[in-house]
Formats: C-alpha cells, sequence, structure tokens
C-alpha cells in the first residue's frame, strides 16, 4: 500500500473532473487545492467532506464526516482509505454547438415552409461541485469539457427550436429576419437550459446564437426573396400588387387594340378582369389625357356631327377673300366687300335675284 504525503492535481489535463489514483492516506498527509478547484472525500459512494482552496492536513478534526464513518481515533497516526476527486469550478470557455438536424418552419408572413438550422457558442462552470459529482460524474474516473457538452447538446436543441418556434408563431418574425432577433433568442434559450441543470449543479453562464442558417439555394428562400425584393421595389415606387396588374392590363391591351379605342377598350379590359375600384379608378384617370388628345381637328367634327351642322348654317364665305363671316353680315369683316341682300315676294315668299321685277312663282310684281 502506497501512501501519498502530499495529495493535489495541477490539472495540466484540463479536465472538468479528475478522480485521484491513491485512495490510501494517514493523518499526516498533506491536501492542495488549487484556486479554481475543489477536493471532495467519498467513502462507499457518499461524501464525506468537501475542501476549497487552500492547504490543508488530513487531520481528524479536518475529516469529522469520515472520520464519523469509519470511526477513526482521534490524535496520532492513522491510516484510512477513501476516493478523492478535484473538480474545477473556472468557467469552461467558447464551447461550439449546432443543431444536429434542420428545422422545418413555415415562415408566418409568406407561408412557405424552410428548412433551417442554428449555430452558436456556449461557456458553462460547476457551481455545486457535490451535486455536479453525484448526479452526472458517477464512477468516470475524469471527464472532459468536449463529453460534457454532449450532455448540453440535446438541451440545446430542444430549447433553440422551441425558442425560434415561439419568434415565427407568436412575435409573427419572418425567417428572413430571424438573424435580427438571434440576442433575444439565445437569452431565452440559455434561461430555460439553465432551469433544466440547476440540479446538477451546473449554469451556463454565457450562450450565444451567431447564426440562423438558411440554405440558399432552397426553392422556397429563392422565391421568398425574389418576392421581397419586388415588394421593395414597389415601395420605392409608391404603388401596391394590385396597381401593378392593372397597369399590366393596360400595356396588354393598349398592344393589342393597334391604338384606336383605346380608353373604352382599357376601362372594359380592367372591369372584365375583376379590377374594380380604385383601379378602374386608376385606369380612367391615366386614360383621360388620351381621350381629350384625340379628340380634335377634324375628328372633333366626326365626332359631334350636329354641332358642325349648325355652324355652316350660321355663316357664309366671301367670294372675294375666302373669309367666314355671319350668315346675316352686309359686309366682310375681311376685306369691306359689300353682300348683295337677299329679296323675297311678299306675297308667296320666294327668293327673288336682285335684278327680278316680277315674282317667277306667283307672278306679283315687284316694286
Amino acid at each position: 500500500m502506497q501512501l501519498y504525503d502530499f495529495i493535489e492535481y495541477t490539472n495540466e489535463e484540463k479536465c472538468l473532473v479528475y478522480k485521484h489514483p491513491c485512495q490510501d492516506f494517514n493523518t499526516m498527509t498533506k491536501l492542495i487545492v488549487r484556486e479554481g478547484q475543489v477536493a471532495i472525500f467519498l467513502k462507499n459512494g457518499t461524501i464525506c467532506d468537501v475542501f476549497q482552496p487552500g492547504r490543508y492536513q488530513l487531520s481528524t478534526e479536518n475529516l469529522p464526516l469520515l472520520r464519523k464513518i469509519m470511526s477513526i481515533p482521534t490524535g496520532g497516526e492513522s491510516t484510512f482509505s477513501a476516493e478523492v476527486y478535484f473538480i474545477s469550478t473556472v468557467h469552461v470557455m467558447s464551447l461550439k454547438w449546432g443543431t444536429a438536424s434542420a428545422m422545418e418552419l413555415q415562415d408566418p408572413l409568406y407561408k412557405v415552409i424552410v428548412k433551417v438550422g442554428a449555430c452558436g457558442e456556449a461557456s458553462f462552470r460547476i457551481l455545486d461541485a457535490a451535486a455536479f459529482l453525484i448526479n452526472l460524474v458517477g464512477t468516470h474516473a475524469s471527464v472532459e469539457p468536449h463529453e460534457l457538452m454532449r450532455f448540453f447538446r440535446s438541451y440545446i436543441n430542444m430549447y433553440i427550436k422551441a425558442a425560434v418556434s415561439q419568434a415565427i408563431t407568436h412575435d409573427r418574425v419572418s425567417i428572413l429576419e430571424l438573424n435580427s432577433h438571434l440576442t433575444a433568442i439565445a437569452e431565452s434559450v440559455r434561461g430555460d437550459i439553465n432551469k433544466k441543470i440547476e440540479r446538477d449543479g451546473l449554469s451556463i453562464t454565457y450562450f450565444a446564437l451567431e447564426n440562423i442558417m438558411i440554405p440558399e439555394d432552397d426553392p422556397s428562400v429563392v422565391r421568398l426573396k425574389d418576392s421581397l425584393s419586388k415588394r421593395a421595389d414597389m415601395d420605392i415606387l409608391g404603388y401596391n400588387y394590385r396597381e401593378e396588374r392593372s397597369f399590366d392590363v393596360m400595356d396588354s391591351v393598349a398592344e393589342n387594340s393597334g391604338g384606336s379605342g383605346i380608353p373604352g377598350t382599357i376601362v372594359g379590359a380592367g372591369i372584365g378582369l375583376g379590377v374594380a375600384g380604385s383601379v378602374a379608378q386608376t385606369v380612367k384617370e391615366i386614360a383621360r389625357p388620351i381621350s381629350e388628345s384625340t379628340v380634335t381637328g377634324a375628328s372633333a367634327s366626326a365626332a359631334d356631327p350636329i354641332s358642325a351642322q349648325e355652324k355652316s348654317e350660321t355663316t357664309k364665305v366671301c367670294p372675294k377673300c375666302g373669309a367666314s363671316v355671319g350668315l346675316r353680315a352686309k359686309f366682310c369683316s375681311e376685306c369691306g366687300n359689300s353682300f348683295p341682300t337677299k329679296r323675297f315676294c311678299p306675297n308667296c315668299g320666294t327668293e327673288l335675284s336682285p335684278t327680278a321685277k316680277f315674282c317667277s312663282e306667283c307672278g306679283e310684281k315687284i316694286l
């Protein structure tokens, strides 16, 4: 049986838990516990005494529980056996994590299903060495940080999916906007995990969600980004999707109609396609300048034959200069030419020539 004069662990292997190979001591053995460590004595699977950082002699006064269990006599030099574990209480930094599988989530705004993943890093420390030793270490001689990370990974996968789903379902955050909510999601996950591992003497002191990974080549993602890009263009130009569709209808009808009857055709096409309300009004407003510009010149008389006829019955043309003057004018307002005065038979009303002395219809003598 080998007895050690000093029991210590320098932690060169960077283990979280280290079981000292020596199990036989006497009351003169020295115990050295370094900063960031806790030493625990076990006997028959029961925690006996816990030592914080410092230098101790394993006298019966320093081992009250072990002395009681083993009935070690006080005073003098006595030999005893026990298991000694050194447990690190320093922060374990920057352990990488990632979701084991992609999460299938439906975007709350655009209703497409997208597969997403998440990754980040975490730091933790052991707060209660005795609880950690009993609940998680068991009979293992040593535990390294990466081994403990396997224990955390199941919790991370479970709670990260729950937190992301909460943000999408209840907070209605688009999948493409999740990266702007990383801090809030990470804090939620850290709080949920700490509630679970508190009884095991552990605490996650830092938890970072670095990225929500969305596959760029996913057809749903490509379609979603195209829709967002198009909506951004509409916002810049100041119109919405329904108005854009009405403009497309107008362009199509204009091309097919060859330019004739444009206003009526466009409005009719808009109504035929179910474009009502504000869209139909928009079409009318756009069509109005076209209508006004086409009704000019000769087309005005063709569009309104009554007004043209009335105009011809109330004017006459000067035979000398060709100017248009009023029907009852006696002189031309442009050249001064005199118009012969019409004469009518006083008996029958027949129009007479300027030199007639008798009516050609009734023979009435004209004075």
